[in-house]
């Protein structure tokens, strides 16, 4: 039997990279509050539903993970749901310390140039990509600092994005840049913590999203996307919740304000 090693919270958590982590997580020990927009008419493209974590809840049980809709971008509803998350594993014995935040929520779009790009999708992806990591630090980083898990850790999933400019997508690559700079500014904040924060920079990563970015660019498929590679092909969820993994592994103890790439090269290109 696995021994619980404490607590993580997980936005984005019901498909794509989220959900990757999800699995490693709790196949790992840990117990998880999962938070995700779920089923909504904002995104260009296929929401996430509740029926892979509900699969993941069935299977570990409802004391190992608990699941909850959230929108990000909604400061006092992330605050409410992550307070009473942390009063009840309070309340209960044996892996209950606040170990790990990890911000996977994320969405993009560009039908349009930039600057004709509809200002209400303009704001759902800024203020998911980047206000939605800012909101999930201001209401966990001072219950992550007064935690005495012996491993603290604030991730955040950017993008390439994040270093390089992609046409048509202004305001996703301005978000996450953004994400970035956010993250790296709190390792300065968080010196002396115990906290380790830092990015994962994802190529293209199968899912989604990326399917979407290929209409975006009129391509046949996201497959197209795999030549940009250095290895030809695309990066799978797994990969980058590996990487995560490694982050908040004692492993990684000396790793904070620094941004990993998983991106297959593309950053070279």
């Amino acid at each position: 039997m696995i021994t619980a090693k404490g607590s993580v919270i997980v936005t984005g958590a019901a498909r794509g990279i989220g959900l990757a982590v999800v699995d490693r997580l709790l196949d790992s020990g840990y117990r998880v509050l999962a938070l995700d927009i779920f089923e909504t008419e904002e995104l260009p493209y296929m929401s996430s539903t509740r029926d892979q974590l509900l699969k993941r809840q069935e299977h570990f049980g409802q004391k190992q993970i608990k699941i909850c809709k959230c929108d990000v971008r909604e400061y006092d509803e992330l605050r409410d749901i992550v307070e009473s998350f942390l009063k009840v594993k309070a309340g209960t014995s044996g892996g209950t310390e606040l170990c790990a935040v990890i911000a996977c929520a994320g969405v993009v779009d560009g039908t349009q140039r930039s600057w004709h790009l509809d200002r209400d999708v303009e704001r759902l992806i800024v203020e998911t990509n980047l206000f939605g990591v800012m909101n999930l630090a201001r209401s966990c980083l001072d219950h992550l600092i007064s935690s005495n898990s012996p491993v603290k850790r604030f991730v955040a999933v950017s993008s390439i994005a994040g270093a390089k400019a992609l046409p048509r997508l202004g305001a996703y690559v301005a978000s996450k840049h953004g994400v970035n700079g956010y993250v790296k500014s709190l390792a300065l904040e968080l010196k002396n913590s115990g906290i380790t924060a830092n990015v994962v920079a994802p190529g293209s990563t199968k899912g989604e999203i990326l399917n979407h970015s290929a209409r975006i660019y009129d391509l046949d498929s996201a497959d197209s996307f795999a030549s940009q590679h250095l290895t030809n092909r695309l990066i799978e969820p797994t990969e980058v919740a590996d990487a995560i993994m490694f982050l908040l592994s004692e492993r990684a103890n000396s790793i904070t304000g620094s941004v990993l790439n998983i991106d297959a090269g593309l950053s070279l290109a």
